[in-house]
């Protein structure tokens, strides 16, 4: 069925609730982007169209509670997907980008099990392929030049799954779920997204519990359409 007019894309909707598990958004939309808390269960504001300004963690996004500070983005597909942002105050990076941070001495960059590296939201000059590994690209410039790279990170754009897990009211719900792909092709479906409250960005880490012994100040969240 194409789902071209309103009424056949509730139609669509309607069909696909019949089975199990998420269905999938129609290709292409846009928004602003809210930050839920899973642990209290409660929204904690939106990604802010303006990133950190300063310290170690320059360039990357952090939370607002400002309406007219949210940053509002655009995307097409649903798997792989790639987030421009329409708003965002450094318009040399638009595109939302997942950017390599420090591994650990077994790991590196990788996102595996017994490791507590992680992966951080900046901005990107360039799309990457969806669900593939990342590549090094202009990103978002952080304080970490010399020792993690910088902006010559690797990092990628295309980690997006677009989904409509719930089936009441169209519209009301739509999920972002980013993963991120490893250096050698292999994706975990295990990640976790999380916000440092104390330094404060967002990121993705594999393993939560061991993530959790180094940034007491993480909290897992969930990114929905809004």
């Amino acid at each position: 069925m194409l789902c071209k007019s309103s009424l056949a894309l509730l139609m669509c909707v309607a069909a696909a609730s019949v089975s199990a598990g998420p269905v999938t958004w129609p290709s292409g939309g846009k928004g602003r982007i809210c930050v839920l808390d899973m642990v209290r269960d409660m929204t904690k504001g939106f990604i802010s169209s303006i990133p950190i300004a300063a310290g170690d963690n320059q360039g990357l996004y952090t939370i607002t509670n400002v309406e007219d500070e949210a940053l509002w983005v655009k995307f097409n597909g649903n798997d792989g997907a790639t987030l421009e942002a329409m708003n965002n105050e450094d318009k040399r990076y638009p595109y939302l980008a997942f950017i390599a941070g420090p591994g650990d001495a077994n790991t590196g960059d990788l996102l595996d099990d017994g490791a507590y590296s992680f992966v951080y939201l900046g901005g990107s000059s360039q799309i990457t392929p969806g669900n593939s590994p990342p590549q090094k690209t202009q990103n978002s410039p952080r304080n970490h030049k010399s020792e993690w790279g910088g902006e010559n990170k690797v990092a990628e754009t295309g980690t997006w799954r677009i989904t409509y897990p719930d089936h009441e009211g169209l519209g009301t719900h739509v999920e972002l779920a980013p993963y991120w792909t490893n250096l050698n092709g292999q994706r975990s479906l295990k990640q976790t997204v999380f916000y440092d409250e104390y330094n404060p960005f967002f990121g993705i880490t594999n393993d939560w519990e061991e993530h959790r012994k180094l940034k007491k100040h993480a909290v897992e969240v969930t990114f929905n359409l809004c």
